[in-house]
């Protein structure tokens, strides 16, 4: 090594140093950070929002606090509810209060079925575009589709009884706990590889850090990754999946809190949140529901209207209700796929690694028997 690189070496090592560093403060991430963090590693967070949660931070709106942001729960997993009740002291609660719905256009009404119930979730995979374009003969299909049927039996979808609010409030408190360090409003601006030492560089709009790992996920949002020898620039690939969040009166009382509808052109599930409200903030007869938009669906003076009416011609709420207000959030889902993150990983390991976060069940599950020596609330 010359004067001059060892003048840039020890530049460099003037910059704070870490052992891993995470982009971006999603839930999953923060539980490896803790990890990480007490297996003695240094660990920084950067995530570019001005708190924690990512995808489960709740909103404020309608004067109410910590509302679901979108549509949540959790999907079927072997292993994840087991270290989510013990290690992290949620309740879970199974989904039972949810149905199918079917419209029939011509008369522009619904019919309904149990979300479990083995004919509705026929007919919803006999309308679904990607079932209808297989190459397989209609007798193949059939068959495909009873056994995918048979095999999702009894895999009921989840949830933790105090919701988003829970959630946040245990990662909060395992975080506080650690030594993980986190830096909020910071977005990465570059990230740089020194091949030699295996060192990455990362600057961002305030500061300049190292770290001997980076760890992606599928939400995180990348500049050009550069080494010695090669550089790579991530394809984002955004899909939009509107929310809408109304405030509705209405006297009719249900026990059904989850829909989805199977062929509306407008509305994909719908999820009545008035059970996450605070008790003591509730109000009579009010009620406050998130929809999940087709992607197409753009924001328009109309289209509170219009999904108001929907869940009275659906039977959600009486013909008497009345809308009060709406709120309209763009959401997108993550901007990588796995095979981005595992190009990136195959070209920059071992400096760079990543965490599978899609599928937030699945995603704990893949990590809860490691972590469960180590992060207890």
């Amino acid at each position: 090594m010359n004067g001059i690189q060892q003048k840039e070496l020890e530049k460099k090592l003037k910059n704070k140093h870490y052992d891993i560093v995470f982009i971006g403060a999603g839930v999953i991430s923060i539980l490896e950070a803790v990890y990480q963090s007490k297996l003695g590693n240094s660990v920084l967070i950067v995530e570019k929002d001005d708190d924690i949660g990512g995808a489960w931070r709740p909103i404020d709106i309608f004067g109410y606090k910590n509302i679901e942001n979108a549509i949540h729960y959790f999907l079927h997993d072997d292993i994840a509810p087991n270290f989510m009740e013990k290690n992290l002291n949620w309740e879970l609660i199974q989904t039972k209060n949810k149905q199918r719905l079917f419209k029939i256009k011509f008369i522009d009404k619904y019919i309904k079925f149990p979300f479990h119930n083995s004919i509705g979730r026929f007919l919803s995979y006999l309308i679904d575009p990607m079932f209808l374009k297989k190459d397989n003969n209609i007798f193949v299909k059939t068959l495909d589709l009873l056994k995918k049927i048979y095999q999702e039996s009894g895999q009921a979808s989840y949830y933790v009884k105090g919701g988003a609010v829970e959630i946040i409030k245990t990662v909060k408190e395992v975080l506080k706990k650690s030594s993980v360090k986190v830096e909020l409003n910071t977005n990465i601006q570059s990230i740089e590889i020194d091949d030699n030492h295996k060192i990455v560089n990362l600057k961002s709009d305030k500061q300049s850090f190292m770290c001997s790992k980076l760890v992606l996920t599928h939400g995180a949002r990348l500049p050009k990754i550069k080494s010695n020898k090669k550089e790579y620039s991530p394809v984002e690939k955004f899909h939009p999946r509107p929310a809408v969040h109304l405030l509705v009166e209405d006297n009719i009382n249900t026990k059904i809190d989850q829909w989805i509808f199977s062929n509306n052109e407008i509305i994909k599930y719908v999820h009545d949140l008035t059970k996450f409200i605070d008790e003591k903030d509730r109000q009579p007869d009010t009620k406050v529901f998130v929809f999940a938009l087709h992607p197409h669906i753009q924001k328009s003076s109309d289209i509170y209207i219009n999904l108001h009416n929907e869940i009275i011609k659906a039977g959600i709420v009486g013909k008497k209700s009345s809308l009060k207000d709406y709120h309209w959030t763009d959401v997108f889902l993550p901007t990588l796929y796995d095979k981005d993150l595992n190009h990136i990983k195959n070209e920059f390991s071992p400096c760079i690694s990543f965490l599978k976060t899609e599928n937030f069940s699945r995603g704990i599950g893949y990590q809860a028997n490691k972590w469960s020596s180590r992060i207890k609330v």
